[in-house]
């Protein structure tokens, strides 16, 4: 059953996001891609799992600022881009780029949402070890150990590029790449702390992001 308190906020996001800039720029853009990468955030933010910033805060510092570095930077990855196209761009054509764009928004959240479904009730918001963690080595897990981190990132590029922001495009790259590095070092650290030996050969046996990248 899907949290009345988690649809609220994020329907206040998204309206925050994506509805003002659209009344405040009474500009000539046709909209409809506007909602259309409305759609992708608020899919994103509803089926993601839950934020507790406070309590992040309250573990460790790192934690709470990971995770407070990563809610700017998606709030900002779609802002951006949204400002971009509606205050600064002269027209609209809905030629290859948008279907480029819309190919990668939909499989980069399918894969995040994909992610999160094989992790199960081990994928958590804050950096959470259980007392029966287990490590699971399915699905994405294989061959990536942060395929959930990765599918958000080509969402996020693929607005930008739905919306033909290159400023966009490049916030998204550079935040999002900073973002989850500092994410991942945190999360592994405790994840090499409490799962030890198993986890470090994981590590060497898998990338952490991106195949044959890093």
């Amino acid at each position: 059953m899907m949290d009345k308190m988690k649809l609220t906020q994020t329907l206040i996001l998204v309206f925050l996001v994506f509805g003002i800039p659209s009344f405040l720029a009474q500009s000539h853009q046709s909209l409809w891609p506007v909602a259309w990468v409305a759609c992708f955030g608020f899919l994103l933010n509803i089926t993601g799992p839950k934020m507790d910033l406070l309590a992040g805060f309250k573990k460790t510092r790192t934690d709470g600022l990971s995770m407070l570095i990563i809610v700017f930077a998606g709030i900002l990855g779609f802002l951006i881009p949204t400002i971009d196209y509606l205050f600064f761009r002269q027209s609209f054509t809905a030629d290859i780029s948008f279907f480029i764009g819309s190919s990668l928004a939909v499989f980069g959240l399918v894969f995040r949402i994909y992610s999160i479904r094989v992790l199960g009730r081990f994928f958590t918001a804050r950096v959470e070890i259980k007392n029966d963690h287990e490590l699971i080595r399915t699905g994405p897990y294989r061959m990536i150990r942060h395929p959930s981190y990765l599918g958000a990132w080509i969402m996020y590029l693929g607005t930008s590029i739905i919306l033909q922001s290159l400023v966009g495009f490049i916030f998204c790259a550079v935040s999002f790449f900073l973002a989850y590095s500092y994410r991942t070092k945190i999360e592994e650290q405790s994840l090499g702390e409490q799962l030890g030996s198993a986890y470090t050969a994981y590590q060497s046996e898998t990338w952490k992001m991106i195949p044959y990248v890093f």
